[in-house]
Order: C-alpha cells, then sequence, then structure tokens
C-alpha cells in the first residue's frame, strides 16, 4: 500500500504529463485510503477527481465511487454505479478485465442484500470473461466472488483456486484478502488448523 501511495501521488504530482488521460492517479490513491481503512481521506481526494462520461476511465471513476459508497454502508447507491459500468461496458463493447472488474465489486454487495440469483449470475460472468483473460489477479478475485455464492467444500475449493492463481500475481493485497477469506471458509468447514 505504501508503494500503490507512492506512484498514484507521485502521478498526481505531475499531472502534466499525459493530458487529457483520467484521473487515475487519484483513482489509485483513492482506493489506496480505502485499503487502508481512511475512508474520509478517500472520500476528500475523490471529490477532486473528474471524470467525463465519454472519457475511457469513466467506468473506473464510477466504480471507485461504488466503492466509497459500499463502503459509507450504501450499498443500493453502490449498486447503481456499477451497474452503470455495466452499461457503459455494453456501450463500448468493453470485455476485458484489465477495463473493469465491476462485477467483483457487485457481487457481495448484491449478497449482503440478499440477491443471490443476480450475485450468482454476475460472479460467472465476471469469471468466464477472467478466465478468457488469463490475468491472474483478476481471476483471483473472479474465483473468490464465485465462492461467495457457494458454500461448504466449493467454497473452500474455488478460494483455493483463487489463492493458487493470485499467488502468480504481484497482487499481494488481493493474495492477503484471498486468504483471509480462505481461512475463514476452512475454518467454517470445522479444519481450524488448517485455517490457521
Amino acid at each position: 500500500l505504501a508503494e500503490g501511495e507512492a506512484d498514484a501521488t507521485s502521478a498526481l504530482e505531475h499531472p502534466g504529463l499525459f493530458p487529457g488521460l483520467p484521473p487515475y492517479g487519484s483513482l489509485a490513491l483513492v482506493d489506496v485510503m480505502l485499503a487502508k481503512g481512511k475512508l474520509a481521506e478517500a472520500t476528500d481526494l475523490f471529490a477532486q477527481a473528474v471524470s467525463r462520461h465519454a472519457a475511457a476511465g469513466h467506468i473506473r471513476y464510477l466504480q471507485m465511487r461504488a466503492r466509497l459508497r459500499a463502503a459509507e454502508g450504501h450499498a443500493d447507491g453502490a449498486l447503481e454505479d456499477l451497474f452503470a459500468c455495466g452499461r457503459l461496458e455494453q456501450e463500448w463493447d468493453a470485455r476485458t478485465p484489465a477495463f473493469s472488474t465491476w462485477r467483483a465489486d457487485a457481487v457481495p454487495l448484491l449478497v449482503s442484500v440478499d440477491r443471490m440469483d443476480e450475485a450468482r449470475t454476475l460472479a460467472q460472468e465476471e469469471h468466464e470473461r477472467c478466465r478468457a483473460f488469463r490475468a491472474p489477479a483478476p481471476l483471483a478475485a473472479s474465483l473468490r466472488s464465485l465462492a461467495l455464492v457457494e458454500q461448504g467444500a466449493s467454497q473452500v475449493a474455488l478460494l483455493e483456486q483463487a489463492v493458487a492463481e493470485v499467488q502468480r500475481s504481484p497482487a499481494r493485497l488481493e493474495r492477503a484478502i484471498t486468504l483471509l477469506e480462505l481461512g475463514a471458509a476452512t475454518r467454517r468447514a470445522g479444519r481450524r488448523a488448517d485455517a490457521a
């Protein structure tokens, strides 16, 4: 997180290097602040980021606003933003998870409001997209989302696959989150020593 914060801050200090690009540095810094649990700082930073609907990064902007709304406890507003990502994705015919992983963000929110059928559909869609793309970190996140709509041994198996994928990636935060969820699922399955 410290390295991500430094890189994002550096991007903000040199805005003229990439004129016309979306505010990726700001959004990356917002993501870091959320991961650190600094919601107020994330909110302040996000307020400074500006995005236009037609800009290539607008999906990422909406996804970040959804993450902020989710962190504030506004699941409905977050889901509204995430489904807007899906509409833009269709409008622009964007098929790669390198562009957006909004489905992986929507699945836990849908599960939290007991919309399991929608969660399952989105988790399966995201997994198919990520499996075709084969980038380890998005694939791990898609497996983690798919695990949310499963239980017992199936859930543990999906999370074990997610850990195997993310191990091939430099995405250390995703690795930590995935290991935490695998540990919790393994404990729920009654395998306390393995969970620890």
